[in-house]
């Protein structure tokens, strides 16, 4: 009876080995394409110019109140 043996008769160990790599590899490509798939896309903010970076770094708490008040005179004193 042949069964689950190749022809070359090399048994059911090879079949074992083929399914469980075949396995891993399906599982893992879904994995992989799930977490790729399935992240949001960030946008970034489009920036117009140094007085936007300026409230950008402001409103992430880069910087303090008193230095946003610093930079933005100097940014007006030069327009």
């Amino acid at each position: 009876m042949y069964g689950w043996q190749f022809q070359d008769g090399g048994g059911w160990f090879p079949m074992v080995i083929f399914m469980i790599v075949f396995w891993a590899l399906l599982i893992g490509g879904l994995v992989v394409a799930i977490k790729y798939f399935g992240r949001p896309r960030r946008e970034e903010p489009s920036v117009a110019g140094p007085l936007e970076i300026l409230r950008l770094r402001f409103a992430r708490g880069e910087i303090d109140e008193e230095e946003f008040k610093r930079r933005r005179a100097l940014l007006d004193e030069t327009k």
